[in-house]
């Protein structure tokens, strides 16, 4: 995506999920703890490491993580700046010293090279405006033999017509693209990524009925209506996603993985936080 086009997707997808994260539909949709439970064993936690929660949202990563694994770091990254504040509030009325909140830019990763022991991206990845240069960046600050763990939704094999794109599309909140599985599997393996483990889930939500909607179900073959399980009412479509949940292993070889202790230490004081 160029210039031009990266900023105001972003500032579209900031105002969005900072008037919808810590809102009751916004929770019921996205709650799955089974879901949960397999991202967080994925990563594998052990004591003192340091694991960043990409796009945090409302927190329903971050905050378990830091619950569970109390002798870990976590860091809560993302780009809606007043849904963090409520994130911070929550951790307090938790008692949890181990979890922070940072704002950032939606581009680059304020960390230096090798800095994280494990990253987990949940239903954020489809935003990144330039998602190769997010795939770099994950890589970077990811030292050999570190975690990524993603949960990103698919676009079905059937889906011919690149329906799911042009649906999500129609909500106006920064949404950039949904891979198919082979799709993103390719484009993650050329950053010295290599899977370990994967299972799949399902998301369904709805979205209110307008003529826009109607407009795209109706130039849209059934077939590929049919793998998403549409279905309409008076009122609102239903929509059903398949979820794929990954961990990746970063491989050696990439001369940015060595840092030393110091250096990381001290960017813990340098970064702004929440």
């Amino acid at each position: 995506m160029n210039e031009e086009r990266t900023m105001p997707t972003i500032q579209k997808a900031r105002k969005r999920f900072n008037e919808e994260l810590h809102s009751e539909t916004y929770a019921r949709v996205h709650a799955d703890n089974e879901q949960l439970q397999g991202l967080l064993s994925f990563l594998a936690p052990k004591k003192e490491q340091v694991f960043l929660d990409l796009g945090t949202g409302n927190g329903y990563i971050g905050i378990p993580l830091a619950q569970q694994f109390p002798g870990c770091s976590v860091i809560g990254l993302d780009i809606a700046e007043s849904a963090l504040q409520q994130n911070m509030e929550k951790a307090r009325e938790k008692g949890l010293l181990n979890i922070r909140f940072q704002a950032f830019d939606g581009i680059a990763l304020p960390f230096v090279d090798g800095y994280l022991d494990g990253l987990i991206c949940r239903y954020a990845f489809h935003h990144f405006p330039d998602y190769e240069r997010m795939l770099n960046e994950i890589s970077r600050t990811i030292h050999a033999g570190g975690r990524f763990a993603l949960s990103d939704p698919l676009r079905n094999e059937l889906d011919t017509t690149d329906f799911i794109n042009s649906f999500q599309a129609l909500k106006q909140d920064g949404h950039v693209k949904i891979h198919k599985r082979h799709e993103f599997l390719q484009l993650v393996e050329r950053y010295r990524f290599e899977v370990l483990d994967s299972f799949d889930s399902t998301i369904s939500f709805y979205r209110n009925r307008t003529s826009e909607y109607d407009k795209l179900l109706d130039s849209t073959p059934p077939s590929v209506l049919d793998a998403y399980e549409i279905r309409r009412d008076e009122e609102r479509i239903w929509i059903t996603f398949e979820v794929m949940n990954l961990v990746f292993e970063k491989k050696p070889g990439d001369p940015n993985n060595g840092m030393q202790m110091d250096a990381r230490t001290s960017l813990c004081f340098l970064l702004p936080v929440i």
